[in-house]
């Protein structure tokens, strides 16, 4: 018996001691800005390595069923992909070591809407002018970068604003829109900084950092009229050029007809055939004729010299006699009886020479 208990003695000792050890964490609590929830707890025995495991449920179940950030060795998790913003949740963590676990922490419970903090403008930019400020204001926005309006429709930005000469009068100015434009005193240095608010959630951020700038001075009369002069004659000139074009365009246009800017084809092709077909022949006919009282004899000779491009024209035979119609040659037999002339005892000798030009084709 008293071998049996001392071999059980230094196992009860063992799970006295691990039980003793492994505390829950504690402390648990919430960094929400916007849409971002990170967890964070305490771990009673620091000197301890040990991971953790999350679990979270609605506010109105009764179950434990979801659990993430499991074996983290962390102590936070972020649940802003598990949480929404309109919910209420309920949030507990344990710690695991060596195969040991601890028991759940207290419960903690969560509504984002209520809980989390509005989170400044992510930017502002100023930009100063003649007696004016510009701020342009850039909203928050949630952990996958939704802007808080969607969530927050009624979201307004604050700027509040003091000259540095009297900085103790602060005037603050409301505004739904990004930009906003601020009528202040010329030359002077003015300081600023903004913040965001929802009436409906009642939540209102942090403010920006304070930047300040100068606005910029009148300009003088003389600047003004000048700027004027100049946009009035270059208004002036641009509408004379404009109305000396439309009138250029607007006159008539004289063109030459189309048929005497160069022939048709057709009409060359015409011309150049009867350019071709035009010849002339020059017909040089001597004619040497011996008459007693008759022509006994008739001696005829025809050279013809042809211009022609092409050699012969076929209304001529190959010894320039026409068809043998003997055309510019004497038609008369030359032969009279010797009676009817006795007292001719004289022979007379005539030589004409004929030349006939004759044109073939009408030109």
């Amino acid at each position: 018996m008293r071998t049996a208990l001392a071999l059980l003695w230094p196992t009860v000792f063992a799970l006295c001691s691990a039980s003793v050890w492994m505390q829950p964490p504690s402390l648990l609590r919430m960094e929400a800005i916007n849409t971002r929830y990170t967890l964070h707890w305490d771990w009673p025995s620091p000197h301890h390595h040990a991971c953790f495991t999350v679990q979270y449920m609605y506010s109105h179940e009764r179950l434990w069923s979801r659990s993430v950030c499991e074996g983290v060795c962390v102590q936070s998790c972020d649940l802003s992909a598990q949480l929404a913003f309109s919910g209420s949740y309920l949030l507990r963590v344990r710690a695991e070591s060596a195969g040991q676990r601890s028991n759940w922490s207290h419960a903690l419970k969560f509504t984002p809407d209520e809980d989390t903090l509005l989170g400044q403008p992510r930017g502002v930019s100023l930009r100063g002018g003649v007696a004016v400020v510009t701020v342009q204001m850039a909203e928050p926005v949630g952990h996958d970068g939704t802007p808080m309006s969607h969530l927050m429709k009624d979201l307004t930005y604050r700027v509040s604003y003091w000259d540095t000469h009297i900085p103790a009068q602060v005037h603050e100015k409301d505004t739904n829109l990004s930009l906003l434009t601020l009528h202040l005193k010329p030359e002077t240095e003015y300081c600023m900084r903004v913040c965001v608010f929802s009436r409906d959630y009642h939540k209102t951020s942090n403010y920006t950092q304070t930047q300040c700038i100068y606005t910029h001075g009148q300009r003088p009369v003389w600047q003004v009229t000048l700027g004027v002069c100049v946009c009035v004659c270059v208004v002036a000139l641009l509408t004379g050029i404009h109305y000396l074009r439309r009138k250029q365009d607007s006159s008539p246009h004289h063109h030459i007809p189309t048929i005497l800017q160069a022939p048709p084809l057709s009409h060359l092709s015409l011309l150049q055939l009867w350019e071709e077909r035009c010849s002339v022949v020059a017909v040089e006919t001597p004619v040497a004729m011996a008459t007693e009282e008759s022509c006994s004899a008739v001696a005829v000779e025809m050279p013809v010299a042809m211009e022609t491009g092409e050699g012969e024209d076929p209304q001529w035979g190959r010894g320039g006699h026409q068809d043998g119609r003997g055309h510019g040659v004497c038609e008369d037999s030359g032969v009279y009886s010797a009676e009817d002339s006795s007292d001719s005892s004289l022979t007379h000798t005539h030589t004409h020479t004929h030349t006939h030009t004759h044109t073939l084709a009408p030109c």
